[in-house]
């Protein structure tokens, strides 16, 4: 397929490298939603041992 030169993001050929650099916050924001329901479970399995 023909894409116009001004239609091309980066440079030919280095599209995963501009996908990695995208995916980079979104990582971050999984990572940190994780850890914090991963503390979550960690509390509600604390207070259940308890007997809480």
């Amino acid at each position: 397929m023909r894409v116009p030169a001004t239609q091309i993001l980066g440079d030919v050929g280095k599209g995963y490298e501009l996908t990695k650099d995208w995916f980079v916050e979104a990582r971050l924001a999984i990572a940190a939603r994780s850890i914090g329901m991963a503390v979550r479970a960690s509390e509600l399995a604390l207070g259940w041992a308890q007997g809480a």
